[in-house]
């Protein structure tokens, strides 16, 4: 029988484990977007299409710092 004090040990931890499941999800799909993007509206975010593969084709461990932020 499991104890209440492990569950408030485990409980925060899955919770945090959806959390970056969830950012992972994100992060590819908004990296995945970005190739869908015509020269002119990357242009507007400041992106070449080069830099727009080369940022889609990183790994999802490879974000930048502030996604990182606990919010």
């Amino acid at each position: 029988m499991a104890h209440l004090s492990d569950a408030l040990i485990v409980r925060p931890i899955l919770a945090r484990l959806g959390r970056t499941f969830r950012h992972a999800l994100q992060l590819r799909a908004s990296r995945r977007r970005l190739t869908e993007l015509d020269p002119h509206m990357l242009r507007d975010i400041g992106l070449t299409p080069d830099e727009a593969e080369k940022e889609a084709l990183l790994p999802l461990w490879d974000a930048p710092q502030t996604w990182h932020q606990r919010k």
